[in-house]
């Protein structure tokens, strides 16, 4: 019986180690089980987070791109197009008209310079006025410009009514042309 006794004595010891290691793996059962549960709720907490960021983004990405859509739309760009012409255009109108405004002055003033020289040599020649007296409207501007800061000193300032028209510099044209009427004048006082 001895053995019979044993055998039931290790039998038992098995069973109790048995038991003793089922128990210790349903105890790391379970802390695996609450790891497990922990883990789950972590990524699902960290997906619910990384889900609600990608629906912010989607959103901030389709608000921008609908403003993208609106400032590109092809209205708006005729538009803003429209308006770059439209500003170029009026620049290089108001500098043509400008040049053109400049170059008719001078030439009006050079046409009434010669239609005067005409006159006064009309005058000589009928001998109504002498040789030599001619007044060019070059002079009359001087000593307008002159009588006018003779006038008013220095030290008193002009009102803007009382100011003469300011001088505009007198163009190739017209000098060249006054340079040929003094060489002809000097011709025929000679």
């Amino acid at each position: 019986m001895d053995v019979q006794g044993s055998g039931e004595q290790s039998e038992k010891g098995l069973r109790d180690d048995m038991l003793a290691v089922q128990t210790e793996l349903r105890a790391v059962h379970a802390e695996l089980g609450k790891a497990h549960r922990s883990h789950r709720e972590k990524c699902s907490g960290t997906l619910a987070e990384m889900s609600r960021q990608q629906e912010e983004w989607t959103s901030k990405a389709q608000r921008r791109f609908d403003e993208l859509e609106g400032l590109t739309a092809q209205s708006r760009l005729i538009s803003v197009l429209t308006e770059h012409v439209d500003g170029l255009v009026r620049g290089v109108t108001a500098q043509e008209l400008q040049a053109f405004q400049r170059e008719t002055v001078d030439s009006v003033e050079w046409k009434l310079e010669r239609c005067v020289q005409w006159l006064h040599g009309a005058n000589v020649k009928l001998g109504l006025n002498p040789h030599g007296t001619m007044f060019s409207t070059d002079r009359f501007r001087e000593v307008l410009f002159d009588e006018g800061q003779q006038q008013f000193g220095p030290s008193e300032p002009r009102s803007l009514s009382a100011a003469p028209l300011c001088r505009e510099p007198v163009s190739s044209r017209r000098s060249s042309s006054a340079r040929a009427r003094e060489r002809g004048r000097g011709r025929l006082a000679g």
